[in-house]
């Protein structure tokens, strides 16, 4: 049987460390500080996302099996890129920009081109499950509450 943790105002206040995606605002929104009351983190509010034509969607089912291998191909050169020096990553980009890939960019471009496109999904879903894991922390601190 699985036990059930109990939540720490300290923990809940961590994870409310992405509070503008809790708030639907904007990265520059001001973050959490950490004197709040529990009467105050508790009585936090939020207005539901609205979606807008292009706006970001997660990924169905067969959008995941297609995704999911680039994906975690560019999470793997990310990581090693990040092992690299300067003057390694300079050499290792020179000779990929000789190589051309079969949409005829140069592999150095591919290589970026992939990598981003694989942030940008995690940056979204990192926001839709960080605001959702935030906005389940208030509402469970309220369960039982008067309104």
């Amino acid at each position: 049987m699985k036990s059930h943790a109990t939540i720490s105002r300290r923990a809940a206040l961590g994870a409310l460390a992405s509070l503008p995606a809790v708030a639907g605002a904007t990265p520059a929104a001001p973050s959490v500080e950490p004197e709040m009351t529990d009467a105050e983190f508790m009585a936090l509010d939020w207005t539901p996302w609205e979606h807008h034509e292009g706006e970001f969607v997660p990924p169905t089912n067969q959008q995941w099996h297609d995704a999911v291998n680039p994906t975690l191909i560019s999470i793997r050169l990310a990581w090693s890129i990040m092992h690299k020096t300067k003057p390694e990553l300079i050499e290792l980009l020179g000779g990929l920009d000789k190589e051309r890939s079969a949409a005829e960019n140069t592999m150095a471009v591919e290589m970026f081109e992939r990598i981003d496109e694989a942030a940008d999904l995690i940056d979204h879903l990192h926001a839709v499950l960080h605001g959702a894991r935030s906005r389940i922390l208030i509402a469970a601190l309220n369960v039982g509450r008067a309104s």
